[in-house]
């Protein structure tokens, strides 16, 4: 059942090898990207980035909070009025602590266990339980608590020594979590921390400034599917990373991107009109969005520079408020953009 000594053995196969490949791709370009950026501007991706991991990984949780509480937690720290909120305001002081340290300290079983405690307030604890282990045709029982305290001494190693590819070994650690289940409760919050943690040591920069948990919300329950195969074998046998880590490769390129896409809007906008962008972003919007939607897609612009594009186009019948106030709500009257003249917009 150790998963590392079989990794040993495992050949990637071709699949995933061009997945890792375009992933690395998209790595090797992350610092020309970053470059078209001013740094306050890359500070402004880190901020939301972390708020909008702490907004989706509450979702992924099931944290009973509305979405525009969730947000007033997060992004207006407004003070939390029960248990449930008091996790959201915790969850994001973990994220923070992991974010700041992940390059500087080694995760244990121990550490995961102080993290998850944290964030639940709870007194979560080791998973007592014992499980069955055959080497050299002998059988031996071990503690939950050896086994995965293993994998993290085994994890390390194979990071100090650059045994083998990183997102398989990211990979082969969350199978061991998943399938261990090491701690008495919360498992799946220990399995979410943990992905970061790893993606963050293992130094996959482009998490820094696009949300992880964003791109996870959309391919959980596949993601979830592909762990819970994994748990056929894994006791007699060895449990195959390969799917897992085709996903999250899938969805590391994904935020790639999305970052490059940004950084070219923001190289446009240098030497043109932003509300004009604002205006096309907001005629691709789904049928009903927000002005923190349009933020999110645009932190660097100005609310004044919003709230001009927002009128200009609610004048031109193009977009109608189904609210008003700060978090008001807008509805688009034509669904699709090819409706739209996008070259009178431009002025082509």
């Amino acid at each position: 059942m150790n998963s590392f000594q079989n990794l040993n053995h495992y050949i990637i196969p071709a699949k995933l090898l061009l997945k890792l490949t375009q992933l690395y791709q998209r790595i090797g370009k992350l610092p020309l990207v970053k470059e078209k950026m001013e740094k306050e501007f890359l500070f402004k991706l880190q901020a939301n980035a972390l708020n909008e991991d702490t907004y989706f990984l509450s979702e992924m949780l099931n944290l009973k909070i509305t979405p525009t509480r969730l947000k007033q937690l997060i992004e207006k720290e407004h003070q939390p009025k029960n248990n449930e909120e008091n996790k959201v305001i915790n969850l994001k002081k973990v994220l923070c602590l992991i974010n700041s340290d992940a390059l500087a300290f080694n995760l244990n079983a121990s550490e995961l266990i102080s993290y998850c405690n944290m964030v639940m307030n709870a007194k979560i604890i080791y998973n007592k339980g014992m499980i069955e282990e055959v080497e050299n045709k002998n059988k031996y029982n071990y503690s939950i608590r050896f086994l995965i305290n293993r994998s993290f001494d085994e994890f390390d190693d194979s990071v100090n020594n650059q045994k083998y590819e990183n997102l398989i070994l990211c990979s082969i650690m969350l199978l061991d979590i998943f399938n261990l289940k090491p701690l008495s409760e919360h498992n799946d919050l220990a399995l979410y921390l943990a992905t970061y943690y790893f993606l963050k040591r293992l130094n996959f920069e482009v998490i820094n400034y696009q949300s992880l948990f964003k791109e996870l919300a959309k391919i959980h329950d596949a993601l979830l599917d592909e762990y819970l195969k994994t748990n056929i074998n894994y006791f007699n046998g060895f449990s195959d990373p390969t799917e897992i880590a085709f996903k999250y490769a899938e969805g590391l390129i994904n935020l790639h991107e999305d970052l490059e896409r940004i950084a070219k809007e923001v190289e446009i906008k240098k030497s043109g009109n932003k509300q004009l962008f604002i205006e096309t972003t907001i005629l691709k919007m789904p049928a009903f969005f927000t002005k923190q939607d349009i933020r999110a897609k645009h932190p660097e612009v100005s609310d004044a520079t919003i709230v001009r594009a927002l009128n200009k186009l609610k004048d031109e019948g193009l977009i109608m408020p189904l609210s008003t106030g700060r978090n008001a709500s807008w509805r688009k009257c034509v669904e699709n953009i090819d409706e739209v003249d996008l070259s009178k917009l431009l002025g082509e």
